[in-house]
């Protein structure tokens, strides 16, 4: 797998999930490796438990997976 280096991305505070749970609006997606899926499906169901009423959905597409927010 190849990584792109990226300079002078400020680095989130305390409490932030490196996922864009809050940014989302329904029918957005973003794409994760498979071999992170579970931490991201992991980190939904937390974010979820703190914020009632979204959802969010997960599918395998290719060597990725793609979540959507869909509530």
């Amino acid at each position: 797998m190849n990584f792109v280096i990226e300079k002078n991305v400020p680095i989130p505070p305390p409490g932030q999930t490196k996922y864009p749970w809050a940014e989302m609006e329904v029918g957005d997606s973003f794409l994760v490796p498979a071999d992170k899926g579970n931490s991201a499906k992991t980190a939904a169901s937390h974010f979820i438990r703190r914020n009632p009423g979204k959802k969010f959905l997960s599918r395998a597409e290719g060597d990725e997976l793609r979540i959507w927010r869909v509530k």
